[in-house]
């Protein structure tokens, strides 16, 4: 199975509402129990490459580990 990664960005206020981060989390942990892999970011991780690029390659390296 190649990798399979999840690159997401959340905005300002996105789980002001408690409900919404209840949904997220339950999405969440739905893909991982399907093998997905997440590399997540908000507005201030986008001022530094280095680090985006950083996460994109862990989250890459967990994904294609072998159990």
């Amino acid at each position: 199975m190649g990798s399979r990664l999840l690159i997401e960005y959340d905005g300002v206020g996105k789980y002001d509402d408690p409900q919404e981060l209840r949904r997220e989390r339950s999405r969440e942990a739905s893909l991982r129990a399907e093998g997905w892999e997440f590399a997540r970011f908000g507005a201030g991780d986008l001022d530094s490459p280095q680090l985006v690029r950083r996460h994109v390659d862990a989250a890459l390296a967990r994904c294609t580990r072998t159990p």
